[in-house]
């Protein structure tokens, strides 16, 4: 054997002339070996003026005279004016003087071991870090407290930097390596809360508008909140549709879940400024689409009435859009109770279609008979009394055909005219009913189901022209008309007197 196994030092051999020449070599590669320090181990370029003693671990590609013959991760040793390269086994370690940092020989190369910059390629806590993963920490649980020694300031902040707002900066959660929600900045700017059923599909859950903070929920391709609250629903939706649901569990308590809408009359947040009468305090408005965007459909709410005190009076609104018209307030029960509609004498209460099948009432009802309201043309005529005694005649007991339908024989009994027997009366006589107001004839319309319904059961229902009418009376100027012919003893008709 001519060299040692570890640092190939040339061993001195029997009878050998100039022994000094082999051990003078020998002690050249321990001046080059023992504590090795090296210059750098990214310079490629073969320096021109080096020091006696100077090495460089040689990087990719080395270029110069002696060095482009050399190779990567073997060292490069300036001794007595010659260049010496020296092939390092697995093991050996090293000083870079350039990176301060402790590095060691692996069969993959130079791996820094210690440095006095804070600063690591990767880090493995019971578990092997990657050029993707350079922080990978295997444990039940990771720990990040406050600093109590420094002393530090007694908080703890994590900080997730990222180079560009289309990037990402977020934490991942996974089952089985297979991402199942993700929370960060993902994609833009605004912070999002996103879920997974399998890794590939992901949908937001939860948005923030970065610039307003207002918040979205589910709301897939619209992508950021229009409003400060803004759901939405689609076809994956339970039943198709969209829910808010609250619950309340407080058994033996009286109070339930709610709502509230606050309005303070100020316009700093969290400030307070007495709100005036007529002001608006809410509304739950419904919306419909054009084919282009959305369109006010109809709205129900709450404005003040008065002035705000330990209560504040408050009625309840109405509104909706007849398809031409902006929404337009219809009914509202006012602060005090009584329900009206809006505006004055233009909205009938049921249609000739959809009718209330009874009404109860303390008193009866009240209509208008104001003489500044009235165009007077003077008393009932002969031929209107005659038709009045020709009405009186027609009365009639009677029975619903629904209750007879319902009820059989116990259907109960009425009295009253057919609507058509007054317009025969008037006929008789030479008058058309339908100008006046005690008779009417309304088109009928049909409901017409849809197939589905709702998702809960609930018949959902349109209407159509059936092609009927329904013919009424005004009992109320009925009454007074017949009242005219029996003031007249004279106001015959028919055979009666």
């Amino acid at each position: 054997m001519e060299f040692s196994p570890n640092l190939s030092l040339s061993y001195l051999q029997a009878a050998q002339a100039q022994k000094h020449v082999t051990v003078n070599e020998t002690f050249r590669r321990l001046d080059a070996l023992v504590q090795l320090t090296v210059e750098s181990r990214t310079t490629a370029a073969q320096p021109a003026s080096p020091a006696d003693g100077d090495a460089w671990i040689l990087p990719a590609n080395p270029s110069g005279a002696d060095w482009a013959a050399m190779s990567e991760g073997h060292i490069a040793a300036w001794q007595d004016g010659a260049w010496v390269e020296i092939a390092p086994p697995v093991g050996w370690r090293a000083w870079v003087k350039d990176d301060e940092a402790l590095v060691v020989k692996t069969a993959a190369g130079w791996k820094t071991v210690a440095s006095d910059d804070p600063a690591f390629d990767t880090l493995g806590v019971n578990t092997t870090a990657d050029a993707t993963n350079r922080l990978a920490v295997k444990a039940d649980a990771a720990l990040f407290s406050h600093d109590d020694v420094t002393p530090g300031t007694g908080d703890m902040q994590v900080k997730l930097n990222k180079a560009a707002a289309g990037g990402t900066a977020s934490f991942l959660f996974q089952t089985g390596f297979s991402g199942r929600a993700e929370f960060g900045l993902v994609g833009d700017d605004a912070f999002r809360l996103k879920v997974s059923p399998d890794g590939s599909s992901w949908t937001d859950a939860l948005v923030v508008d970065k610039d307003d903070g207002f918040v979205g929920i589910a709301l897939g391709s619209i992508g950021t909140p229009e409003n400060a609250f803004h759901v939405a629903g689609d076809a994956n939706s339970p039943g198709g549709e969209l829910r808010l649901l609250f619950d309340t569990y407080n058994a033996g308590n009286s109070q339930a879940g709610r709502a509230d809408f606050r309005k303070a009359g100020s316009s700093t947040k969290g400030g307070h400024g007495a709100t005036a009468n007529g002001e608006n305090l809410g509304n739950f408005t419904f919306l419909g689409d054009d084919g282009t965007g959305f369109t006010n459909g109809a709205f129900f709410g709450a404005i003040q009435e008065g002035a705000a005190g330990t209560y504040t009076p408050a009625a309840i609104r109405f509104a909706t859009s007849d398809g031409t018209n902006n929404w337009t307030e219809r009914l509202r029960l006012q602060a005090d109770g009584a329900l009206r509609p809006t505006p004055d004498n233009t909205h009938t209460l049921g249609t000739a279609s959809f009718r209330w099948s009874e009404v109860f009432a303390a008193t009866g009802t009240i209509n208008t008979s104001d003489a500044r309201e009235k165009d007077v043309i003077g008393p009932p005529s002969a031929a209107e009394k005659r038709a009045a005694r020709r009405v009186l005649g027609a009365i009639v007991k009677y029975r619903w055909l629904d209750a007879l339908a319902a009820k059989g024989e116990t259907a109960r009994i009425h009295f009253g005219v057919t609507a058509q027997a007054v317009q025969a009366a008037f006929a008789a006589e030479g008058l058309d009913a339908g100008r006046y107001g005690l008779f009417c004839e309304d088109p009928v319309m049909e409901a017409v189901e849809e197939p589905a319904g709702t998702p809960d059961g609930i018949p959902c229902a349109t209407t159509r022209p059936s092609g009927r009418s329904r013919l009424g009376v005004r009992y109320e100027e009925l009454f007074a008309f017949v009242l005219a012919a029996l003031a007249d003893p004279d106001a015959g008709a028919g055979g009666l007197s």
